[in-house]
This record gives structure tokens, C-alpha cells and sequence, in this order.
């Protein structure tokens, strides 16, 4: 079943934490997946996160699934994933570059 054909995507959440096992993304066959935080969290400064990342994003973009980084929080880390090809991320970050924008 092709749910974008249809107007409907799905979405597999905090990708990285717990017990969220590849075999997730083999049984929902997502369109997108979403990283968690946890993974993102330092992931300039720890090569193991770096490296567990860089094989998420293989995967999903051999399968072609859209990856999103969940709360990026610091430049180092939006640059970390950006070097890896991330269609989407940030949203902590645009919060905190926005509102030094308004009280700056």
C-alpha cells in the first residue's frame, strides 16, 4: 500500500531511544523517520553518535526515507548533522537563534 499515493505519510518517532530497533523501520516502512534527541544531543563531540547516525541516514536514504533530527540545540550540533545529510532538523535551535533575534 502506497500511502503517499494517498495523500498520507507515516512518521516513525524517536528513532535512537529506547528500544526503537531497525526492525521498526523494516516492519512500518516509514516515509519519514524522526532521530531522537538522544542521539543528537553532543553528537559533534562523541564519534560513537556520529557514527550510529551517519548508518541511520544510509539506511533511510537507500529505502528513501526523509530524516529529521530532533532538538538540535547548539551550532556544533546543527553542523555535525548537517555534514550527514539531514533533510530537516532544528527545531530547538530556530527557537533560540529567533528569540536572540527579538531581545538582541
Amino acid at each position: 500500500m502506497c500511502t503517499a499515493s494517498r495523500g498520507v505519510l507515516i512518521a516513525l518517532d524517536d528513532m535512537g531511544a529506547g528500544n526503537s530497533n531497525l526492525d521498526r523501520i523494516l516492519e512500518v516502512r516509514p516515509d519519514i523517520l524522526k532521530l531522537d534527541r538522544s542521539l543528537v544531543a553532543s553528537i559533534d563531540k562523541e564519534y560513537r553518535k556520529q557514527e550510529s547516525f551517519a548508518c541511520c541516514m544510509r539506511i533511510a536514504h537507500k529505502l528513501g526515507i526523509v530524516v529529521i533530527a530532533e532538538g538540535v540545540e547548539t551550532e556544533s550540533e546543527a553542523r555535525a548533522i548537517e555534514s550527514q545529510g539531514t533533510e530537516c532538523q532544528y527545531p530547538k535551535l530556530v527557537r533560540h537563534i529567533n528569540s536572540k533575534e527579538k531581545h538582541g
